[in-house]
């Protein structure tokens, strides 16, 4: 894998903020703006021991739970709602993972109760 080089892969996981991981070649790529089980042609920016990040060139398959409908006309021009072409319930679970993974890695014991949904789950939402 060389930097300048383009590749095509699927996202495995997603980190926080909105880094898609997927392998290739034997490698963990980081994706900025890709999702979970999305086919995506990327660039190598940087690579480094194991390691490489990406340029988000093009989603060439969405993920089976991507949904058509009900998106914002703005989504994916203004960049702040990624998460939004998923159903809400796979939203909070995606949410709910990323807050236990920092808040373990600065506090490491502690008791996790879950993330409440809101009870409106479309239009403006504050990102908390």
């Amino acid at each position: 894998m060389k930097k300048g080089e383009i590749y095509e892969g699927i996202v495995e996981s997603i980190d926080f903020p909105n880094k898609g991981i997927l392998l290739t070649d034997g490698e963990r790529v980081i994706v900025k703006n890709a999702l979970p089980g999305q086919r995506i042609r990327f660039a190598v920016n940087k690579r480094q021991k194991g390691r490489a990040e990406g340029r988000l060139l093009e989603v060439l398959e969405k993920a089976a739970l991507e949904k058509e409908t009900g998106i914002c006309p703005h989504f994916g021009i203004c960049g702040g709602c990624l998460y939004q072409s998923l159903p809400y319930e796979e939203q909070l679970k995606i949410k709910a993972r990323q807050v236990k993974e920092m808040v373990e890695k600065a506090c490491g014991n502690w008791n996790f109760e879950g993330i409440k949904g809101s009870p409106g789950s479309e239009g403006y939402r504050i990102k908390m």
